[in-house]
């Protein structure tokens, strides 16, 4: 790989030791594109996680003073943009907590200030949190009330949705995005975590002051995992993943670091106790194989030990080597590069339709069967103008004109909602026979 993208990797863990500042120093003496350099790493996430280290470097005079300001730039962008979402977060559980709702903090509001120590470092688009599913209209009720708004687009019916994904419509306020999630994953995908003892060994953290839960280390490793899979197969990469694994691998391994005289002794980085850290994996090892998704796990477990030399104990590097074939290899390298492509990957819905069919495929309730296929084939207003209507009409280069001066022809439109109805049914006539004959080269609907 070019030293540009090598970089990317080599910049990833937040403390970094003498050898990981010996790499960075030997690889910014082959970077010939400085421009290049900044280009990826802002395009995958880890400008700020550069930035942290230049003090450290002994050749930071080689990266141009321009480069070095946009590096600087990157990070107090992320800096500011994280200090609204966590105040954000302060209004929001306040929220909940009026309504005695318990919450799982999860992603990136917990990893930025917990994992990364400075919320700086760590990118985020939104505040991700875990409630029990038989909360989940109580607290929407709840947020409703306190001034958050839902994103209607998309949601065919609030049933369906809530039996499809693993989290309700996003919700918006002071132009901060929130998901509740029901779930860890959605009811589609072949693995699933175990929500009983996530919450049973949910751990107490604080954040920005404020009194919280986080998953267990475990269920957070494998969450990261497996929420990176679905965007490695599916939807594209999402380098903020790979950083928060390599960076929880630390906080495990670091503890079995060896001195000069040959003893074990325990870093700072370490969140286990050295005695704890043989269990530890021996556990994980066992919960991912009776859970099935050893082998999704491990495969990001074993590119991360690979590309970012994260510590993982030998004998699961030999034990899951064999994962990290050609197939994986180019993917990662392909999207680490900037030269990879979205794709369908194993296992992803080609089409709405379908999507929909495996949803009904999982329904073991007659009632919840009928319901579901109610909100699918009869979906509300809102949702067919939001869809077939609003998505269709022509903009300008000026949307708030379009708004001004379409308003009368929007509404006349929107009194004939209702004719769409046929034209989703032949969408999904078309999508059903697509699943049928195999054909995987439509596009895939929303």
């Amino acid at each position: 790989m070019r030293p540009e993208i090598e970089l990317i990797t080599a910049s990833a863990p937040i403390h970094a030791s003498s050898a990981d500042i010996d790499r960075i120093d030997h690889l910014l003496y082959e970077v010939t594109d400085w421009n290049f350099l900044l280009d990826m790493m802002v395009k995958n996430c880890a400008a700020g996680l550069l930035y942290r280290k230049l003090p450290l470097l002994k050749n930071n005079n080689l990266i141009p003073i321009e480069t070095q300001k946009l590096l600087k730039k990157a990070y107090q962008t992320t800096f500011i943009h994280n200090t609204r979402i966590y105040t954000e977060f302060v209004y929001l559980k306040e929220v909940l907590q009026l309504h005695s709702i318990p919450f799982l903090t999860l992603k990136g509001i917990c990893m930025a200030e917990w994992l990364y120590g400075d919320i700086g470092l760590r990118q985020m688009s939104d505040i991700d949190l875990l409630i029990h599913e038989e909360d989940g209209v109580r607290c929407l009720d709840s947020l409703h009330a306190a001034g958050y708004v839902s994103q209607q687009e998309f949601m065919v019916d609030a049933f369906v949705d809530a039996k499809s994904q693993n989290h309700f419509n996003p919700l918006f306020r002071n132009d901060v995005m929130v998901e509740i999630h029901i779930r860890l994953q959605n009811t589609r995908e072949i693995y699933q975590q175990n929500l009983k003892e996530v919450w049973r060994d949910a751990v107490s953290i604080t954040l920005n002051a404020v009194e919280t839960l986080r998953l267990e280390l475990s269920d957070m490793l494998i969450h990261a995992c497996l929420h990176l899979d679905k965007h490695f197969v599916t939807e594209g990469v999402q380098f903020t993943s790979f950083n928060d694994i390599v960076n929880l691998l630390r906080g495990i391994d670091n503890g079995q670091q060896t001195t000069d005289d040959g003893k074990r002794v325990k870093s700072k980085e370490s969140r286990l106790k050295i005695e704890e850290i043989e269990d530890f994996w021996e556990r994980f090892d066992a919960k991912c194989i009776q859970y099935n998704f050893a082998d999704t796990v491990f495969t990001y477990l074993i590119v991360v030990a690979h590309y970012y030399k994260a510590p993982l104990p030998q004998y699961l590097v030999d034990k899951y080597s064999s994962l990290l074939n050609e197939e994986v290899k180019n993917r990662f390298e392909n999207f680490l590069a900037g030269t990879g492509n979205e794709f369908i990957g194993r296992g992803a819905p080609k089409s709405a339709t379908e999507a929909h069919l495996r949803h009904l495929k999982q329904l073991r309730n007659p009632v919840d069967f009928m319901r579901y296929v109610k909100g699918v084939v009869f979906p509300g207003k809102e949702f067919m103008i939001s869809k077939y209507i609003e998505n269709k009409e022509p903009r300008t280069k000026n949307q708030d004109d379009r708004k001004d001066t379409s308003s009368h022809h929007h509404i006349v439109i929107s009194k004939f909602w209702w004719l769409w109805y046929p034209y989703r049914y032949y969408c999904g006539i078309k999508g059903f026979w697509y699943v049928v004959t195999g054909n995987t080269e439509k596009k895939k609907e929303k």
